[in-house]
């Protein structure tokens, strides 16, 4: 075991820089490792797939959950053309920018999110 800890302290010694761009590719691996296995965890979960629309839910949230593509989602908010969708926009903040009452966006996706669905398992 003291060997090898000589031969990294000599290969950190001649090939100091090599040895931190090693590491650093080491550490986002392991980061990107990381968010790709939590990711899939999570949408492997059958209690995620097909919720209930909710006024923290942002519409690629729901169009992930409803295995649906985002635009379509998109469509069913019935958003007007004004309407700024941000970075991560969440139901209440589209709502708040259109001038209605969560509720009512919540109510479109609900009717709207299954018959979507079975459109699209249709042949």
């Amino acid at each position: 075991m003291n060997s090898n800890l000589i031969r990294c302290h000599r290969i950190w010694c001649r090939h100091r820089l090599l040895s931190l761009v090693f590491v650093l590719a080491v550490g986002l691996t392991a980061v990107f490792a990381w968010h790709t296995i939590d990711r899939a965890v999570y949408w492997a979960d059958p209690g995620h797939h097909e919720r209930t629309p909710e006024s923290w839910m942002t519409p690629r949230y729901i169009a992930r959950s409803w295995d649906l593509p985002q635009d379509r989602v998109e469509v069913l908010l019935d958003l007007s053309d004004q309407t700024e969708l941000g970075h991560k926009p969440r139901l209440r903040d589209l709502a708040r920018a259109e001038g209605v009452p969560v509720s009512v966006l919540i109510d479109r996706l609900k009717t709207g999110l299954p018959a979507m669905v079975r459109a699209e398992q249709s042949p």
